[in-house]
C-alpha cells in the first residue's frame, strides 16, 4: 500500500497531482456551465446523425479524418451511461486531451531541468492558458487532439531519432493526421535528422498512411459529401493576415486574392523548410512551420491559435509568454465585447434565439475579426522573421 502510494508521496507527484487536478478543473468547470459556441451545436447534430445509424459526413459539420467522429461515438456512449448534458459530454474528450498536454510538459521539464518546482511553473503556462481553455472549454473544438499527438511526435523525435523512437514518433503523427491534417505537414522537420532513408521512408509512410487510407474509405462510402467536405475544406477566408482587409474588396476580387495568398502558403511552407534545413532542432522547426502557416494562410479560426502553444512554451517560451498574453487579450474582447455577440457572448444559452444563428459569420464578424486578430498576426510574423534570424545566426548546417 505505501508503494502504491510512493509517487503520490513525493515531491514530484504533488506537483504532478497538483496539475492534473488544477488542469481538469479550469476546463471541466466552465465546460459545463457554457454551452458553447456554434461548433457544439454542430457536434450535438453529428451525434444524432450517428443515433439514427447515418453517416455523420452528410451534415457537412465535419471535415477531417475520423478519428473525431469515431470519439464523438464514445461521447454518445458516456451520454446514455451516465446521463451527461449533451453540450458537456462533447467537450469532454478534448479537455482531457488538453490536460495531457500539460501533464507531458511536465514529464518532459522535469528530465530537462530536473527540478519539479520549475517543470511546475512552466507546465501552468499551459495548464492555466487562457487560449488553450477556450478553445476546448468554450468553443468545444478539439484541436488538443491534434496538439497532444504532434507534441508526443515532436519530443520522441527529440529522445532518439533511431529505430523504435522514430517508429513511435510516427505513430503519433498519423494519430495526429486522424484528427486533423494539419500535423502531417510537420514531418519534413522531424525526419530530416533520421540518418537511415530506409526509416525516414518509413515515418513517412506511417505518419500519411492513417489519413490517406481513412479518408479513401470515408470516400468509398459517400464520395460527393468527402469531397465536397473533406477534400475540399478550406477555411473561412478574409480575417486573417494577408487576406485581413479583403471585407474592401469586391467579392470576386477578394476571391482571387483569396487563391494567390493559398498558393504563396503552398510555397512558402516547403521553402522554409529547404533553406533551414539542418538548423535548429525538430521542435523549433515544428514551431517555424506552425509560423510559416499562421504568417501566410489565407483562413483561420480562433481555436488555430492553440497549435502552436506547447511547442512555443518548451522551445521559444519567451517569445510565447508575450503570445500567450497578446492572444488572451484579443480573445477576450471577442468573447465578451465583439458585436457579433449571437456566436460568442450568448455562448452560455441552451436555447439559442434566431439572433444566435443569424450572426455567425456575417459581414460585421467578419469585420470585428480582421481587426482583433491583426494584432496577433503582426505578432507571429515579426516571431517568424525572428526565428529564421536566430536559426541562421545561431547555428550551422550539419552532415
Amino acid at each position: 500500500m505505501v508503494a502504491r502510494f510512493a509517487l503520490v508521496r513525493s515531491t514530484t507527484g504533488r506537483y504532478l497531482l497538483a496539475l492534473l487536478v488544477l488542469s481538469l478543473t479550469v476546463r471541466l468547470v466552465p465546460a459545463y456551465f457554457v454551452h458553447g459556441s456554434f461548433d457544439v451545436g454542430s457536434w450535438e447534430l453529428v451525434i444524432r446523425k450517428i443515433r439514427m445509424g447515418q453517416n455523420p459526413y452528410l451534415t457537412g459539420k465535419l471535415n477531417w479524418p475520423p478519428l473525431w467522429p469515431l470519439l464523438l461515438v464514445v461521447t454518445l456512449w458516456m451520454e446514455d451511461t451516465y446521463g451527461l448534458p449533451r453540450d458537456f459530454s462533447v467537450k469532454l474528450i478534448p479537455c482531457v486531451a488538453d490536460t495531457a498536454i500539460a501533464i507531458v510538459l511536465f514529464v518532459w521539464l522535469l528530465r530537462a531541468c530536473g527540478s519539479p518546482v520549475a517543470a511546475f511553473r512552466r507546465s501552468l503556462w499551459y495548464a492555466l492558458n487562457p487560449v488553450a481553455i477556450a478553445a476546448c472549454s468554450l468553443q468545444g473544438q478539439f484541436e488538443s487532439l491534434p496538439c497532444l499527438f504532434s507534441l508526443l511526435a515532436i519530443l520522441e523525435i527529440h529522445r532518439n531519432r533511431t529505430g523504435w523512437s522514430a517508429v513511435l514518433s510516427a505513430l503519433w503523427l498519423g494519430l495526429g493526421g486522424m484528427a486533423k491534417t494539419w500535423p502531417i505537414f510537420l514531418f519534413p522537420a522531424l525526419v530530416r535528422d533520421i540518418r537511415s532513408w530506409w526509416l525516414r521512408g518509413l515515418y513517412v509512410l506511417l505518419a500519411v498512411t492513417p489519413a490517406a487510407l481513412s479518408v479513401y474509405l470515408l470516400y468509398l462510402a459517400a464520395p460527393d459529401a468527402i469531397t465536397r467536405h473533406v477534400l475540399n475544406y478550406r477555411s473561412n477566408t478574409g480575417h486573417w493576415g494577408l487576406t485581413a482587409l479583403n471585407f474592401c474588396l469586391s467579392k470576386g476580387t477578394a476571391q482571387i486574392w483569396s487563391r494567390v495568398v493559398l498558393w504563396i502558403l503552398y510555397a512558402a511552407l516547403p521553402a522554409v523548410y529547404a533553406v533551414t534545413w539542418r538548423r535548429g532542432s525538430p521542435g523549433q522547426m515544428s514551431l517555424l512551420a506552425i509560423l510559416t502557416f499562421f504568417v501566410f494562410t489565407p483562413g483561420m479560426g480562433p481555436h488555430y491559435l492553440t497549435w502552436i502553444l506547447a511547442a512555443a512554451i518548451l522551445w521559444d517560451f519567451s517569445r510565447a509568454r508575450f503570445y500567450i498574453f497578446l492572444a488572451s487579450i484579443c480573445l477576450g474582447i471577442m468573447y465578451v465585447y465583439s458585436p457579433f455577440n449571437g456566436e460568442y457572448f450568448d455562448y452560455v444559452r441552451r436555447v439559442h434565439t434566431a439572433y444566435f444563428w443569424s450572426t455567425y459569420l456575417s459581414l460585421t464578424f467578419v469585420r470585428t475579426s480582421s481587426m482583433l486578430f491583426l494584432p496577433i498576426w503582426i505578432y507571429c510574423t515579426w516571431w517568424w522573421v525572428s526565428m529564421l534570424r536566430d536559426l541562421f545566426r545561431s547555428s550551422s548546417p550539419t552532415a
